[in-house]
């Protein structure tokens, strides 16, 4: 046996073979059943602390957002959620009209192409 390892060895002897077997194999069982139940347990404990963690940073953020923002509308800064959606339709129009342009090029090609040349 080693104890770093932490093994076990295990063993048991009986004139009957199968019953020895089953012995030991009943033995195995209860003990993968103890070991993992073992594991369950540790892993929910770990679960419930990182859930708690994460409420408790939900909270200091939450916290910090009401802060920011009471700080933002002291100073009379923009709402970046109002600016960055002005920005982002006026990139989408941006867009929509160079789709349109980019058409009307596409059009004027195809017709000068068309055009017998003089």
């Amino acid at each position: 046996m080693d104890e770093n390892a932490k093994t076990i060895q295990l063993s048991f002897q009986h004139d009957n073979r199968k019953l020895a077997f089953d012995v030991m194999q009943a033995v195995l069982n209860v003990y993968f059943y103890f070991e993992k139940q073992k594991n369950q347990e540790e892993n929910t404990k770990t679960l419930s602390f990182i859930n708690n963690q994460l409420d408790s940073l939900a909270i200091v953020l939450n916290s910090s957002k009401d802060s920011l923002s009471n700080f933002q509308q002291k100073q009379n800064f923009p709402s970046l959620e109002y600016e960055e959606k002005d920005v982002t339709q006026e990139l989408t129009a941006i867009n929509t009209k160079i789709g349109e342009i980019n058409e009307e090029v596409y059009t004027i090609n195809y017709v000068k192409k068309s055009l017998p040349i003089k």
